[in-house]
């Protein structure tokens, strides 16, 4: 569990459960004080890969995820990144292959490109990869850098 309140933090470790508590940061705070929406977002990011950087896998989940069973038991650990959809069928859920045909291009014709509508950053489980940790950097850069909408 990640906190930044000492109660919680003292609470969880009378109760056995494993805390992590940030030593304070400049950057993050200045962010959180007065970051738009977007750089606030994004400041989850920064954090997550402190933990990759460390050699842990996390399983991400906002406050408002309820679970009837454990998350791991479904998780098929065969990429980097496995996450909820926020696809509204099963083509934008679970992706399709979009094929584009351009008949100048002879026997290459056929440009074939792979469509998911959008991951849930709320819900997601991240393994431990540099590949993982250099998303982070990129998805927490754009964030920080994107105007609010």
């Amino acid at each position: 569990m990640l906190w930044d309140d000492d109660y919680i933090v003292e609470f969880c470790k009378s109760n056995d459960v494993p805390v992590y508590k940030r030593d304070p940061d400049d950057g993050i705070d200045t962010v959180g004080k007065a970051g738009g929406n977007h750089a606030v977002f994004g400041l989850k990011f920064r954090i997550l890969r402190e933990f990759l950087q460390l050699g842990y896998s996390v399983l991400l989940s906002d406050v408002d995820i309820v679970y009837l069973q454990n998350p791991f038991n479904h998780l098929y650990r065969d990429s980097d990144v496995e996450s909820m959809t926020d696809g509204h069928d099963n083509m934008t859920a679970y992706g399709y292959n979009d094929v584009f045909d351009e008949p100048a291009m002879g026997w290459a014709r056929f440009a074939h490109t792979m469509r998911i509508w959008v991951f849930n950053s709320g819900f997601f489980y991240i393994r431990h990869a540099i590949a993982s940790i250099e998303l982070l950097d990129r998805v927490a850069d754009r964030l920080a850098r994107q105007e609010n909408s």
